[in-house]
């Protein structure tokens, strides 16, 4: 009952509508040919809306055409195309209680995960830019309150104290690492280390000079935070809390090296310390490491990890400085 020019106005809406949305959007008939796909769908899987295409071809792992005959279809259905992981969810095209076929709108997963992970990251950075600034507050409150009490000479010694630490500290990073990324990063370890009591050494032997453009801060928050922070927890209930770092860029690769005075890793467990959700720590944990072997997989790195004969655990990671294929 519409007039042609409306049927054509309908169209150019619908396209447009289609072509506004990120989400890819698959309809297909009972057959499972294709039968409308819109611009995001062709650039998230790689193909051409142009070409006759099977709804099993671009979603090989779906199964989407037994969704048609089941009475009821799960939200949020997981598929992997291309190494990426996306989110489904089906819809059935009807009419008069008949199938015609359906429609797929899907989104990718694999970004969203990174997304979170990164913001994740980034905010455990931030905490540990938190305690450097409160651990060196309360030091100004004891100086305050040794002059306050007139114990001059214990709030000159303090002084001293803390200014040969910092001056030690600030002359490693600022002479030696020449990256201002890893600087900032390890600034904040140094604090979070003093907050917690524990021992945190940078081997006087690390170098580094500033990061190639394509590796990126978020990379080395990931890589450094994870690796440090799993340290510092392993130390927090022994007598001897000490964690080392050693970093260096002499040759084709970054090296960052990082072991403590903890039990170590569990033998049996040296085989899953990198899967995803693995974790002797409890409900809810296991997600440092997987970002670490994530990171890594991305940039064509790789860690290995060992139990020293002291006691501890040593991780010794690899990042390529070129990118891949250089």
């Amino acid at each position: 009952g519409l007039e042609p020019h409306e049927i054509a106005s309908l169209y150019r809406e619908r396209e447009a509508m289609l072509l506004a949305i990120k989400e890819g959007i698959i309809a297909f008939d009972q057959k499972g040919a294709i039968t409308m796909m819109n611009t995001s769908a062709e650039h998230m899987l790689r193909v051409s809306s142009e070409l006759p295409l099977h709804i099993d071809q671009v979603l090989p792992n779906a199964k989407l055409l037994l969704y048609l005959k089941s009475e009821t279809i799960e939200p949020n259905i997981e598929t992997v195309v291309n190494d990426k992981t996306y989110v489904l969810n089906v819809k059935k095209v009807m009419q008069e209680n008949r199938v015609f076929g359906g429609i797929v709108s899907f989104r990718e997963k694999t970004e969203l995960t990174k997304l979170l992970d990164t913001l994740t990251e980034v905010s455990q950075y931030s905490e540990d830019l938190r305690a450097q600034t409160h651990e060196f507050s309360n030091k100004l409150y004891a100086i305050l309150g040794l002059l306050e009490l007139k114990q001059v000479d214990e709030a000159i010694d303090l002084i001293k104290e803390e200014y040969h630490l910092q001056n030690r500290q600030h002359d490693l990073l600022m002479k030696q690492i020449r990256s201002p990324k890893i600087q900032a990063i390890l600034l904040g370890k140094l604090g979070k280390a003093s907050e917690k009591k524990v021992h945190f050494h940078i081997d006087e032997n690390s170098s580094l000079e500033p990061l190639p453009a394509h590796l990126s801060l978020s990379h080395f928050i990931t890589i450094i935070g994870n690796l440090v922070d799993n340290a510092f927890e392993a130390v927090l209930n022994k007598e001897k809390r000490e964690v080392d770092l050693f970093i260096t860029d002499i040759g084709f690769d970054i090296i960052i090296e990082v072991s403590d005075s903890g039990d170590g890793v569990n033998e049996e467990e040296l085989s899953q310390i990198f899967t995803r959700g693995h974790s002797s720590k409890g409900e809810g944990r296991g997600y440092g490491l997987a970002n670490v072997k994530e990171v890594l997989d991305e940039l064509g790195g790789w860690v290995e990890v060992a139990n020293q004969k002291e006691g501890g655990a040593i991780f010794t990671v690899y990042i390529p400085k070129g990118t891949k294929g250089e």
